[in-house]
C-alpha cells in the first residue's frame, strides 16, 4: 500500500516493511496477522 505522502507499507515473504517517502526502511519485522488484516482491508 502506497500512501499519498509517499510512505509505503507492504508484507512480502512473511515480512512487514514500512518505508518513508525517500524509500528508507523505517520498520522491518516479521508480519503479524494484524498487518495482513489491516493491509487487506485497505486494499479492498
Amino acid at each position: 500500500m502506497t500512501y499519498s505522502d509517499g510512505w509505503r507499507e507492504e508484507v512480502e515473504n512473511g515480512r512487514y516493511e514500512l518505508k518513508d517517502a525517500q524509500n528508507r526502511t523505517v520498520v522491518e519485522r516479521p508480519a503479524t496477522r494484524q498487518d495482513y488484516n489491516r493491509l487487506g482491508a485497505i486494499a479492498r
